[in-house]
């Protein structure tokens, strides 16, 4: 399936809150979020959420919480027919912008430890390892906790494309 500029749609907010709950549970099975757990989330001061959309349905969703300085990625979801193109780092270059703009130092997140796309996407961002937290999903895998310093990258290190 190919994608272009018209078929996608990246809009501020995190969108109906049942069709982002369903995409966080196909994108986390074991651990989906509730339409109420994600309104909730989005509605705390200092939420930023962005939503993407493709044919009336969210097919990705970012979003994050900033306190000070400090800001951490929530959840970030794409809908496994959309991978691979591009879609988390557009989102990811959107939220850090905006971090920037409000002048964050530091952006933090937990990924599973075996997820390898994650991984690469979050390298090529400039985010280093910073622990661990064992048994952290109810599944008992491990997270690995990544940082970025916004404060340090420069603004077009991170390429964004024009479309999503």
């Amino acid at each position: 399936m190919t994608l272009s500029q018209q078929d996608l749609a990246l809009q501020l907010g995190l969108g109906p809150p049942d069709l982002a709950a369903r995409l966080h549970a196909l994108c986390f099975p074991a651990e989906p979020w509730s339409a109420e757990d994600l309104r909730s989330l989005a509605a705390l001061p200092g939420s930023l959420a962005w939503h993407l959309i493709h044919d009336r349905r969210v097919v990705g969703l970012i979003l994050a919480r900033l306190a000070g300085s400090e800001a951490e990625v929530l959840t970030l979801a794409v809908d496994p027919r959309f991978r691979r193109r591009g879609l988390a780092k557009v989102m990811m270059a959107t939220l850090i912008e905006a971090l920037r703009r409000r002048e964050a130092e530091m952006l933090y997140l937990e990924m599973g430890r075996n997820n390898d796309g994650a991984w690469a996407l979050y390298r090529s961002l400039g985010f280093s390892q910073i622990g661990i937290r064992a048994d952290y999903y109810r599944d008992g895998t491990d997270a690995v906790v990544l940082r970025l310093a916004i404060d340090k990258i420069m603004e077009t290190s991170i390429q964004r494309d024009d479309n999503p």
